[in-house]
C-alpha cells in the first residue's frame, strides 16, 4: 500500500491492541525512519525504486475477520474450499471464512483507480491505457444508454466518480451488485456515478430526467474500456510522483510509457495560474484491496491468490 501511494515514504503496521483490537497501517509523507523496538509494530520505506507489479497474496490468516460487507454468502465444507470460491470468482477480492455455520463470504474492492473527477476550464485528464481490461469474458460488451432518462425506483446509494457514462457503465460491469446506474452528465464536482443493487426496487418504467444517462448491468460480455482512450475537461483528483513539462499531446504518452501512471492531469498554458501552466501531472491511486481487519476466533481469512 505504501509503494502505490505517490506521497507514502515510511510506515508502520500496528497489530491490535487490548483498546482498540484492530489493524492499522499508518504511512508518512517524509521522515527519517528511526529504529526502536517495539512490540506489535512493523515499520519500513516504499519500495517505488522498483517496477511496481501485481502482489502475490497467498496467505491464510487464522483467527481474523475482515469485516468488510460481503457481496455474496455461500455454504462451503472448509477454508479451503471458500477460498478457491473466492479465486473462481473474478469479482472477488478477499474472503473470511466461519467455522461455525460453514460460511463462506466473498468480498470486493474496485481494482481500479476511481479518483474524483471536477470540472475546471484549462485542465485536461484522462486514464492511462495500461489499466488492467481483465473483466468480464467473450465480445466487448455493447453500449446501451439511455441519455436524458433514468429507471424508475428507489435509491441509488451506491456512488463512485466517472468521467463519462460509458466510465459509469464500466464500473457498474465490474461492481458485483450493480444492476442499474445513472450518470449525472453536468455535476461539477462530487460523485456523478450513482448505483443500485435491489432488484425489487427497479422499475421497467423509464422516466425523463435531463441531464442524465442511464443503463443496466451488462453480462455476459468483455467491460467496455473504451473510455479510457478519452481527454476529459477537468481534474482528476490524487497525488501525483511525477511533474514534468509537457506539450498537451505529450501527456497522456507519458502516462502510458510510465507502468507505475494509472492517470494524469495536464494544465494548459492557457491557465490563470501561471506557474501551473504546461505541467504534466502523473498519478496513481491505491487499487490494492482494504479489508477492515479484526481478531475473531473461529474465523479464517485470504486474499484471492494472484501467484
Amino acid at each position: 500500500m505504501c509503494s502505490q501511494e505517490p506521497e507514502c515514504f515510511v510506515f508502520a503496521f500496528h497489530g491490535p491492541s487490548a483498546s482498540t483490537r484492530k489493524y492499522f497501517c499508518y504511512m508518512w509523507k517524509s521522515g527519517t525512519l528511526k529504529i526502536k523496538n517495539s512490540t506489535g509494530i512493523t515499520s519500513g520505506y516504499n519500495l517505488r525504486g522498483c517496477q511496481f507489479k501485481k502482489p502475490c497474496f497467498d496467505e491464510v490468516y487464522e483467527g481474523l475477520k475482515f469485516s468488510n460487507r460481503p457481496y455474496e454468502t455461500v455454504q462451503t465444507e472448509n477454508p479451503d474450499q471458500c477460498r478457491e470460491k473466492c479465486r473462481q470468482d473474478q469479482h472477488c477480492s478477499f474472503y473470511t471464512y466461519y467455522n461455525e455455520g460453514s460460511k463462506c463470504e466473498l468480498k470486493f474492492t474496485m481494482p481500479i483507480p476511481t479518483p474524483t473527477f471536477q470540472r475546471m476550464d484549462e485542465v485536461f485528464s484522462g486514464f492511462s491505457n495500461n489499466l488492467d481490461e481483465d473483466f468480464g469474458s467473450g465480445e466487448v460488451c455493447p453500449s446501451q444508454l439511455y441519455r436524458d432518462k433514468q429507471l424508475e425506483g428507489g435509491r441509488y446509494p451506491i456512488k463512485f466518480s466517472a468521467i463519462s457514462a460509458q466510465h459509469c457503465q464500466a464500473l457498474c460491469n465490474i461492481y458485483p451488485e450493480c444492476q442499474v446506474f445513472k450518470y449525472y452528465r453536468n455535476y461539477v464536482k462530487g460523485p456523478n456515478c450513482y448505483m443500485k443493487s435491489e432488484t425489487r426496487l427497479i422499475s421497467e418504467v423509464i422516466t425523463e430526467h435531463q441531464g442524465v444517462t442511464s443503463g443496466r448491468v451488462q453480462k455476459g460480455c468483455k467491460v467496455d474500456f473504451s473510455w479510457k482512450n478519452d481527454v476529459v475537461n477537468g481534474s482528476l483528483s490524487g497525488s501525483a510522483f511525477n511533474v514534468t513539462v509537457k506539450a498537451d499531446l505529450e501527456c497522456k504518452k507519458a502516462c502510458n510509457d510510465e507502468p507505475n501512471c494509472l492517470f494524469y492531469l495536464y494544465v494548459s498554458m492557457n491557465h490563470p495560474a501561471v506557474k501551473h501552466r504546461g505541467k504534466c501531472y502523473l498519478k496513481r491511486d491505491l487499487t490494492l484491496p482494504r479489508p477492515n481487519v479484526f481478531p475473531r476466533p473461529g474465523t479464517v481469512s485470504g486474499f484471492v491468490m494472484n501467484c
